[in-house]
């Protein structure tokens, strides 16, 4: 977790965090002093006990798309985050920060997320050209009834490591929940047309259930 920060009043105005939404979320990103781009986590607890409940966001704010001027970064960002080896138990950390609670939850309980087929991800308009590489990637997010809004589905990408493993390697995790409207839509893209659609809504359980898969997925890096 040392390599995030929270993001400041300065840097929240440069990126062009919206203020409504700041006084909402809490920001981090890695303190990496990047200036090409930068990976920005949000956090908003709706509840914490009896029961937990907790808006995740995750948003990747480009340069030029910063420099855009009617650019809002919580309208106008992709909703995922980039990483190399080095930096992602940093963010499986900040996950882990979240939950703020110990893990029940084991490695052969996910219940909440439900790993895609081919099949299933060119029926979420994934572009054909490019599905092959992406199954074993994606997730489809379960979650108990009256979490999140029934109207809208969520999908998770989770990180996928090459061999042989290179320490520059890049990697990333999606956050992408879709409206009905955007499903319905045959000309949606779901690598190109994400703008807006990192946040998802996770209770202890889920939550639980994502930081094994990510924990998974450092041990295959390991390997690699």
């Amino acid at each position: 977790m040392k390599q995030l920060q929270i993001v400041d009043n300065d840097l929240a105005s440069y990126l062009k965090l919206s203020p409504d939404e700041r006084k909402r979320f809490t920001y981090y990103t890695f303190d990496n002093k990047q200036e090409e781009y930068w990976n920005v986590f949000g956090l908003h607890y709706l509840s914490q006990t009896p029961s937990f409940l907790v808006d995740v966001r995750l948003m990747y704010i480009d340069q030029d798309a910063r420099d855009w001027s009617n650019f809002v970064a919580e309208r106008d960002s992709p909703g995922y985050v980039t990483f190399n080896p080095g930096t992602f138990p940093s963010v499986v950390a900040f996950f882990e920060m979240v939950l703020n609670k110990e893990m029940l939850v084991h490695d052969e309980s996910i219940t909440h997320f439900s790993l895609m087929s081919r099949e299933e991800l060119l029926q979420f308009h994934y572009p054909q050209e490019i599905v092959e590489a992406a199954v074993g990637n994606y997730y489809r997010y379960l979650p108990e009834k009256g979490v999140q809004d029934s109207e809208k589905i969520s999908l998770i990408c989770l990180p996928g490591w090459s061999s042989p493993h290179r320490v520059n390697q890049v990697a990333s995790l999606w956050f992408i929940t879709l409206s009905s409207q955007q499903l319905g839509n045959l000309q949606f893209d779901l690598v190109d047309d994400v703008d807006g659609l990192g946040t998802i809504r996770f209770n202890q359980r889920a939550l639980e259930e994502l930081i094994s898969l990510l924990r998974q997925r450092i041990k295959l890096m390991e390997v690699c």
